[in-house]
Parts: structure tokens; sequence; C-alpha cells
């Protein structure tokens, strides 16, 4: 894993590499009900140091890299890559502070990760999940050159929207930005 990323505004640092104060923002984002069902999940309730010792875990398991998304030394959220493999990863973002959410901060933190993806991991495809009603982040993910894939829904679930950018689809935005 690289020690940090940087672009335009945004630094992404290691998970493991963020200081106290960033790990109560991380229980915070995590523990908001507004945040956990855009996410999809339901709010958690873990104490921190079960929090951060998941978190560890779940990076050295070699399939997955998390960074905090940190704006002039402030932690505003977190970005990960999972389900890594030789051709292709899937992308999870959470601003979890809202005085930067419909700034810019996402598309800037997703850029970041997909020049480590696409240029340092050398994947040739991007994947990522949301839903139908998360509107700032599908207008975010759109704005970086994600295209939509597929929808699935059922009567009992939300519609879940599949998306997915490719390592051409990412040079093109390249060159346009």
């Amino acid at each position: 894993m690289c020690s940090e990323i940087s672009y335009e505004r945004v630094i992404l640092r290691p998970i493991s590499k963020i200081d106290k104060q960033a790990w109560r923002r991380v229980r915070n984002h995590f523990r908001d009900p507004e945040i956990a069902y855009l996410n999809g999940t339901r709010p958690n309730r873990l104490p921190l140091w079960m929090l951060r010792r998941a978190f560890k875990a779940d990076s050295r398991l070699g399939d997955r890299q998390t960074f905090g998304i940190f704006h002039n030394e402030e932690y505003i959220g977190a970005i990960e890559l999972y389900d890594i493999s030789k051709d292709r990863c899937t992308l999870g973002v959470i601003i979890g502070e809202r005085d930067y959410w419909g700034k810019g901060f996402g598309p800037e933190a997703i850029v970041a990760i997909l020049k480590y993806a696409f240029d340092e991991l050398n994947v040739k495809q991007v994947y990522l999940r949301t839903f139908y009603d998360n509107k700032r982040a599908i207008a975010a993910f759109h704005k970086v050159g994600f295209r939509e894939i597929r929808r699935m829904s059922s009567e009992k679930e939300r519609i879940k929207i599949h998306m997915k950018i490719t390592k051409e689809r990412y040079l093109e935005f390249k060159k346009r930005t």
C-alpha cells in the first residue's frame, strides 16, 4: 500500500496511519443514521477500539485498501478499494463530514483512488454499487466517468445501481481535466 495519494484539495492516507481524532470521526460517521441509510447499512454501534480493530484486520486481508480522506489535515471521510483482483476491484466512499457535502470533495477523492487503482494496481475496471436515492453519490460517480451498468430492485428493497469505469474511460477523463 502506498503512503499517501493527493489530488487537488484532498489527501488519501492509509487507514492504519490516521490519528485518534480521525478515528473518532470514523466512528461518528458509521453511527450516523443518514450516512448508514445512504450506505445501505444500519448505524454501527461498535466501540471505537473494536471498530479500529475491524478496519485494521480488513486492511490486512490483501484484497482491500482503505484510506482516510483529508482536507487541510482534517479527516472528512473514508474511501476504499475492495475485492481487488488482478484486473478489477470495487470502490466504496463516504464523505462523513456534512460541511463537505456537495462541494466536490467526493469526486476529488474518487479521482485520487482511481489514479491509484489504474496506475499503481493496474486494474482494468473499477465497479461500485449505490442506491437510486443517493443522488449526490450518483452525481459524483457520473462526474468522474462512471456509467450505470445495471439496476436491481425488489418489492422489499431500495433500487440498487451498479456502475463501472474502465481504464480506457478513466484515461479519456484524465485527458479532459
